[in-house]
């Protein structure tokens, strides 16, 4: 069955997940190789699957590669050298449809440049370019979650000439099929009796002519130098290498030479006879693992010099799955256990491991036995990676389970505080001698302080803090460390309140010199408004009585002045009779009596004024 979705692959990287731990990955990229670039029609040619996981762990892939099925009919699968230990889903391949699927995994992580998934064994049946490409992929992270970290999946053409007197294969196979295993099957499903055709080692170079040069080559006596090479993707002849890509060498010529010789084998002392030519660089591909040989020599018109044998040593497999042993066990109360791992490389051989607990930065060591730093209590996880002399890794986790110490008990604590005066006091008991660490943290988790004291013999301890402390909500944490460092569960106190100390309680409500401050503003606030209103009303009242007063006097002067024009209507002529002199007599005295009135009620209107 051909898989075309990511669903199967979600499922295998939830399964090993449990088994592996790593940080997050970036990016992985998938491609396919091939042994040459170019064949004729009844040919063999073997196609590689690689990953490069970009230096981050990886533990799981799942692909569908198409293949020209005119052209191409694929012999057999290869899981050999695979990286993978396991598969959901083995892979297949059919010639009618032209695919190839896979869903494989491991119980470790995995990184390297070269990580080989799968190799398979095509036999050319057609001629024209053949286009191998990825359909489907999904390469997942060993981050403990199944992070698809697929970046990019990278094909590769082929191109099929014709053969004279070639027949091309016929039937298609579809299946599961181990390498070596005879192929094909028709089309309704029966197997066919095509014989097993061996399969031929792919070749370790591909060879491209390179570009020569022509001139004319200086006399001399003596034999040429050795060459003396660069190499752009090996430049180390030291050093293990785990890409495997056409790469470039070059050399300087001397005026002397005339050809070159050339060879890549696995011999340390081929001397090549046969001129390539005169050339100063040449590209090369190896696709085997293992400690090949560049062999390079000059010549002139003495002969052949002395040949530079240039090593170049390729690793692209991982080291071998491991297991990780705990000697106190994986439940313990020992804070910083010893763990035991080995493994082996069978290509470069280890260079060395690298231990992180917890997400940590990792501790590198040469040793196969580790002791762990001090741990906290609780789960931790422990991640061992192994690394071979070319850079390819494995990794293995296992989860400890730290038992804590007896937890500290805060037996009290002044809760109340008051602002700029300190004299924090906190007590307790834990274990006869242990350290106890404490930490004075503000509610938002800023620490304040952080200190350690001693319990006495008998487990009793006690703490104080004299410093003044902002106004605010405050916390206690302690945690108890005994003679091996092994620590307890942490222990916080009851909130601890700082405020101001009160200037004095009313009626069992305490007030500060702020509330006091307060209060009396608002006092005097408030009399002054009060005062404020009552002088409205006042001149409301006075403006309402002087109204009225002015109403009254000015109606008693109006009577006053009517008699006084009585008066002066009898006089008017300048001669005044009894009668006259009588009527007279009774307006003065009513005008007499008019203005006493008028005396006493404008007294009596300005004593009601004033009061």
């Amino acid at each position: 069955m051909i898989m075309t979705t990511r669903n199967a692959v979600v499922l295998a990287a939830s399964m090993f997940a449990t088994l592996a731990f790593a940080g997050t990955a970036s990016a992985a990229s998938m491609s396919v190789t091939l042994s040459a670039d170019t064949v004729t029609i009844g040919d063999q040619i073997q196609a590689t699957v690689k990953i490069d996981s970009e230096g981050s762990g990886i533990n799981a892939s799942q692909g569908t590669l198409q293949f020209p099925k005119d052209i191409l009919e694929v012999v057999s699968l290869d899981k050999t050298g695979s990286v993978f230990n396991f598969w959901l889903q083995d892979p297949t391949y059919s010639n009618s449809s032209g695919q190839i699927a896979w869903i494989g995994g491991s119980s470790s992580g995995l990184s390297g440049r070269s990580l080989q998934v799968l190799k398979i064994n095509f036999r050319v049946k057609g001629s024209g370019t053949a286009n191998l490409a990825f359909t489907d992929g999904a390469v997942t992270a060993a981050d403990g979650s199944g992070t698809n970290v697929l970046s990019a999946m990278r094909g590769v053409n082929l191109n099929s000439a014709p053969s004279q007197g070639t027949v091309p294969a016929t039937g298609t196979t579809t299946g599961p099929t181990p390498a070596g295993t005879p192929a094909g099957t028709t089309p309704t499903g029966a197997v066919t009796s095509t014989p097993t055709v061996p399969v031929v080692p792919p070749p370790p170079v591909v060879v491209i002519p390179p570009k020569q040069i022509v001139r004319v080559p200086t006399i001399v006596k003596n034999l040429p130098e050795m060459p003396k090479i660069q190499v752009s993707l090996y430049p180390d002849p030291t050093k293990w290498y785990n890409l495997s890509s056409q790469f470039f060498a070059s050399w300087s010529l001397p005026a002397d030479v005339s050809d070159v010789a050339d060879v890549i084998d696995k011999s340390a002392k081929t001397d090549p006879t046969k001129s390539n030519g005169l050339y100063d660089n040449k590209s090369y591909q190896i696709n085997q693992d293992g400690v090949w040989y560049l062999h390079v020599r000059f010549k002139n018109n003495v002969g052949w010099g002395p040949t530079l044998n240039y090593r170049l040593a390729l690793d692209r497999t991982p080291p071998l799955p491991f297991d990780i042993t705990v000697k106190e066990g994986e439940t313990t109360d020992v804070p910083n256990p010893t763990i035991m791992f080995s493994t082996g490389d069978e290509l470069s051989g280890i260079g060395g491991y690298a231990v992180r607990v917890d997400g940590n930065l990792p501790i590198d060591t040469s040793s196969t036995v580790f002791t762990l730093p001090l741990l906290d209590p609780g789960q931790q996880v422990i991640l061992v990676t192994a690394r071979d002399l070319a850079g390819n890794t494995t990794e293995k986790s296992i989860q400890l389970d730290i038992l804590p110490i007896a937890s500290p008990v805060i037996t009290g604590v002044n809760k109340d505080i008051f602002l700029g005066e300190g004299k924090l006091e906190i007590q307790g008991t834990a274990l006869a001698g242990a350290v106890i660490g404490l930490t004075l943290k503000q509610k938002t988790g800023d620490i304040v302080l952080s200190t350690k004291i001693h319990a006495d013999q008998d487990g009793n301890w006690i703490f104080r803090f004299d410093q003044a402390l902002k106004k605010g909500l405050y916390f206690v944490e302690v945690v108890a460390e005994d003679g091996r460092g092994a620590k307890s569960l942490v222990v916080k106190s009851d909130q601890i309140k700082v405020r101001e100390r009160p200037l004095l309680v009313i009626g069992g409500i305490e007030v500060t010199q702020l509330g006091f401050f307060i209060g009396f503003f608002i006092a005097l606030a408030l009399a002054f408004g009060a005062g404020f209103l009552s002088y409205r009303l006042w001149r409301k009242q006075v403006g309402y009585r002087v109204t009225l007063a002015a109403r009254d006097v000015s109606a008693a002067f109006g009577t006053i002045g009517k008699d006084v024009d009585k008066c002066l209507a009898h006089y008017a002529d300048g001669q005044i009779d009894a009668r006259e002199a009588q009527d007279m007599q009774y307006v003065l005295k009513k005008i007499k009596t008019s203005i006493d009135k008028t005396k006493t009620f404008i007294v009596e209107n300005i004593e009601e004024i004033k009061d």
